[in-house]
């Protein structure tokens, strides 16, 4: 009996054996397997950090092209307003100078109008003043000529 138990011994730690070999074999290609998954896996990430990055960076000049173009219409209505506003200006500017130059006329106008009528009254008043002179004269003169008489 110890023939067979050193037989099935044999056996036992020869398949043991084969069973280990086999286990060894089978955890070096999980090993490989699973250093091929990580390898994928990691190009993979990378990949799709990469194109993230690409894709931020796209969107980042799509925001400043946007903005820029905002700015520039900005800066066109901005303008348009000024020039918009400087005629206005202008066209105010151009209106008060005819006002005044219509009520400085009829100022002018006035005055001189003023002026006529005065220089009227006043030859009227010499008129008068004459013509009183006059006749106090000619009241006087008879008076004088009565008076050597």
């Amino acid at each position: 009996m110890p023939n067979e138990i050193s037989g099935g011994l044999r056996a036992v730690t020869g398949e043991e054996a084969r069973l280990r070999t086999y286990r060894n074999q089978v955890e070096h290609q999980h090993n490989l397997e699973l250093d091929d998954m990580e390898g994928k896996f990691n190009e993979e990430r990378a990949r799709i950090a990469e194109s993230h990055d690409l894709q931020l960076e796209q969107l980042r000049k799509s925001y400043d092209v946007k903005i820029s173009q905002e700015g520039e219409m900005l800066d066109r209505s901005l303008k348009e307003i000024h020039d918009r506003t400087g005629e206005k200006v202008k066209a105010e500017t151009n209106n008060s100078e005819t006002e005044l130059k219509r009520v400085r006329t009829a100022s002018e106008n006035r005055i001189q109008e003023y002026r006529k009528k005065g220089e009227e009254r006043l030859t009227d008043l010499r008129k008068q003043l004459q013509a009183s002179t006059e006749n106090l004269q000619s009241k006087a003169k008879p008076s004088k000529e009565a008076g050597k008489a």
